[in-house]
């Protein structure tokens, strides 16, 4: 089970499988940040880094190919009458908001967990249906043993009762990653708060650059 601690408008913590990864953002976040040990840099759940995804066009990926940016995750069925398209629509609209060069840095991935219905078809017009530009929001897929694995780390759904009901039990969560691979917040969907969502990911982008700056002056 995954625990994430609660984002504040100054610093974010989250706790990544029981151990707390902290990292600091800017304009009224701590420039100094949070000491992280080695086991708070640990990477993405292994159900995640390791699972074989096919998206809409076909293609195979792996969540190792979005190393280096943000990656806004999300969980959804094509078939879903309404909460689904709902909150991939606002997904849509944080992803109008961000500045062309911030959109360069930043990867939606949204994961089906109706793997056996979902065809790279589907989840092609489905995208393109609730507004999503491709340039850079994958629609994926994985197999049905990988998308349990995955969901189950991820607590996607509440609770045994709501997993056998899939695909029409899972939660709206929507998981924000850093460039490193690590969870570091995860957010309320249904209705989403994208105002929020696009205003940390600005933030997360900043304290990016700056380490970068820090690491290069040290050269």
């Amino acid at each position: 089970m995954l625990k994430v601690a609660s984002l504040s408008s100054h610093r974010f913590c989250a706790v990544f499988i029981g151990v707390a990864v902290c990292a600091a953002l800017a304009t009224g976040i701590a420039a100094q940040g949070c000491r992280r040990s080695a086991e708070a840099e640990r990477q993405a759940p292994d159900s995640l880094s390791s699972a074989a995804l096919t998206d809409q066009e076909g293609a195979a990926r792996r969540f190792s190919d979005f190393e280096g940016k943000s990656v806004v995750l999300s969980f959804f069925f094509t078939s879903c009458p309404s909460v689904c398209p709902r909150e991939t629509r606002a997904l849509a609209e944080v992803q109008r908001r961000l500045s062309p060069a911030l959109s360069s840095r930043v990867q939606f991935l949204s994961l089906t967990v109706d793997p056996d219905n979902d065809s790279n078809e589907k989840l092609k017009a489905f995208a393109r249906d609730n507004g999503a530009d491709p340039s850079n929001w994958a629609f994926v897929r994985a197999s049905p043993p990988a998308t349990t694995a995955l969901t189950k780390e991820l607590a996607v759904f509440a609770d045994p009762q709501q997993a056998q009901a899939a695909p029409v039990g899972h939660g709206t969560s929507v998981y924000l990653f850093d460039g490193r691979g690590r969870l570091m917040q995860r957010y309320a969907g249904s209705p989403l708060d994208g105002a929020r969502l696009a205003r940390e990911l600005e933030q997360l982008d900043w304290s990016r650059q700056q380490a970068s700056e820090r690491s290069s002056a040290r050269l």
